[in-house]
């Protein structure tokens, strides 16, 4: 199955020597572990402080995404219930050689989130059934 996929090189090798793999796995264990992210959580909220700024939520809207579509209606909902700041970004979907099918994607989060909104009582528009193949 491998051979049907284009190596492309740097950290998305598809197949790291088994040094690489080993310094790489031990690494992001020691970066990621429990214990250095609620420090690294901690410094930076001590520092919030200091500063005293508020609480901030960086949201990132694509505007054709359905998940998108979704977050934006219980934004307000947080920005009543917590003392946060709002900051919104427009992107554009993701783009490069390592997306998946992106037309795709945005078919899926569109079939998603009409499922899924009327579970915590959200809206989405009606789609016209399951994405094609």
């Amino acid at each position: 199955m491998a051979e049907q996929f284009t190596e492309q090189g740097g950290a998305a090798t598809m197949d790291p020597g088994p040094l690489k793999r080993w310094v790489t796995s031990t690494l992001m264990s020691r970066l990621f572990s429990p214990g250095q992210v609620d420090r690294r959580r901690a410094r930076a909220e001590k520092k919030r402080r200091a500063q005293g700024a508020p609480h901030r939520i960086e949201y990132f809207h694509q505007v054709d995404d359905g998940y998108s579509h979704l977050v934006a209606q219980v934004l307000p909902q947080l920005l009543a219930r917590y003392a946060v700041e709002l900051r919104c970004h427009l992107v554009s979907g993701p783009q490069g050689r390592n997306v998946a099918e992106p037309a795709l994607l945005l078919q899926l989060s569109r079939y998603d989130a009409f499922h899924v909104a009327p579970e915590y009582n959200l809206e989405f528009p009606r789609q016209s059934g399951p994405p094609a193949p």
